[in-house]
């Protein structure tokens, strides 16, 4: 709310929550993110709420089955908005769908 003038300000919802749930099973950690966002005032509109699903794999090699110089290596799979749910995240602009990304990290 403004402090000022009590009003609501515009595209913040009241409620909103997330709940993220991971399993690590040996160099494999697989994850999976929902994200709920209530109705939202949007300057005389009233967005829908909505709730979105992410899917998180992560895959880091073993030293015994990896060369040395690959032990830093990290490979991850996301899927976001899994359920290629439609979301409105401010009047007049379609958010992204579904994707797909492959992630690759090395460090040192």
């Amino acid at each position: 709310k403004d402090r000022s003038t009590g009003q609501t300000l515009p595209r913040r919802a009241e409620r909103q929550a997330s709940l993220t749930l991971t399993q690590q099973a040996g160099a494999l950690r697989l994850g999976a993110d929902i994200v709920h966002v209530g109705q939202r005032p949007d300057f005389g509109v009233m967005l829908p709420a909505y709730t979105t699903l992410d899917l998180l794999a992560t895959w880091r090699p073993h030293a015994t089955w990896a060369m040395a110089w690959l032990e830093g290596l990290e490979v991850q799979g996301k899927l976001l908005n899994a359920t290629d749910r439609d979301i409105e995240p401010l009047r007049g602009y379609q958010a992204l769908g579904r994707q797909a990304w492959l992630v690759l990290r090395w460090s040192l």
